[in-house]
């Protein structure tokens, strides 16, 4: 069984310690140091190092001085990681086991390997987090743009997998295991401080999920909708008793306010559609000199224009309601509308 918690891991009575080190120095990183510092015989740190160093396996177990055992991990990428851990696994035999939490650089993929690793281990692996790692995986869930709103079933789910849970997880499920894991929920002391980080969660759920759906929607769409319903309801008022339609332009005057909070603008009124027209221009050809009157086309997209006496290439851009919106592809010779550009 893994159960995660926050505690000092070299203060665990677990029959086994799992840390990480080098070879060529058996006892680097924090957690390495207060091992070397607390749990070994200072006389023995010296041959631990050189029976490190030799050995062919991706670990080393060796003793502690309170008779519990010790086993450092050399693994410098995840196969040799999992090789490693499947050995303790074998050699522990279902002895219970304490490994600090972010043993590895990428903790979600380590994390996965021991999920995979001691699926099965019929006795306790014990996660201990510090309470900054303990924060800090909390704040790696809050930061996740991974949370989708599921209208049918009525809550907020998780996009795809993250920490052992699989996608399409309640929220509120991941809200109640920080609290029991963690100690977010209420229960201690400091009960309402806990209710109030339970709280905070679900709220960075509801929040993730209201932004994902605001960058989603298109404002010229949206208003071109409302404008249609705007239209119905102003028909049916006088005949229909049922509120749904008015309930509805409610609702999308409050997804407008929603946007607003995350900074974007809905309101924008929807694009007109330029159609197809000829105007009749009158422009003087610089090539034959000469005042030219003719229909011009105006187009959705592209137009050219030519003097009729000597063929020259005109440039109508003083006539062109689009000119702000403009790009001029010169290997065509051509006048393309860009949706993109804004209108001064």
């Amino acid at each position: 069984m893994i159960r995660e918690t926050v505690g000092n891991i070299i203060t665990a009575k677990e029959s086994i310690l799992v840390f990480r080190g080098r070879k060529e120095q058996i006892f680097s990183g924090s957690v390495g140091k207060q091992v070397r510092d607390l749990l070994v015989d200072p006389v023995m740190i010296q041959s631990i190092q050189e029976a490190a160093e030799e050995a062919k396996l991706p670990f080393y177990l060796f003793e502690a001085k309170n008779g519990n055992w010790l086993a450092a991990v050399f693994a410098r990428d995840t196969e040799t990681l999992r090789a490693a851990l499947e050995a303790i696994c074998r050699l522990a035999h279902n002895r219970s086991l304490a490994i600090p939490g972010y043993l590895g650089k990428d903790w979600d993929e380590t994390f996965s390997v021991i999920l995979e690793v001691f699926r099965d281990y019929r006795s306790d692996v014990t996660i201990y987090y510090t309470k900054e790692n303990a924060e800090r995986l909390r704040g790696e869930y809050r930061n996740q743009e991974q949370v989708v709103a599921d209208r049918d079933a009525g809550g907020f789910y998780l996009l795809r997998p993250w920490h052992g849970f699989p996608a399409m997880t309640n929220t509120l499920d991941i809200v109640h295991w920080f609290g029991a894991a963690f100690g977010y929920g209420a229960e201690p002391e400091d009960a309402s401080n806990q209710e109030d980080a339970c709280v905070l969660l679900q709220k960075d759920a509801v929040v993730d999920a209201c932004k994902a759906l605001v960058d989603s929607l298109d404002p010229a769409a949206l208003q071109e909708q409302k404008s249609w319903l705007e239209e119905q309801v102003a028909v049916l008022t006088p005949s229909c008793t049922d509120e749904i339609p008015d309930g509805i332009l409610n609702i999308l005057d409050a997804v407008e306010e929603l946007a607003g909070l995350f900074g974007k603008d809905l309101k924008a009124e929807p694009e007109k559609e330029l159609g197809e027209h000829t105007e009749e221009v009158t422009e003087w050809c610089p090539h034959c000199e000469t005042e030219v009157t003719l229909q011009w086309d105006i187009a959705r997209d592209g137009y050219k224009a030519f003097c009729p006496y000597c063929g020259n290439r005109l440039m109508l851009c003083a006539y062109c309601p689009r000119v702000e919106q403009c790009d001029y592809d010169e290997d065509t010779d051509t006048c393309y509308y860009n949706r993109e550009k804004q209108e001064d």
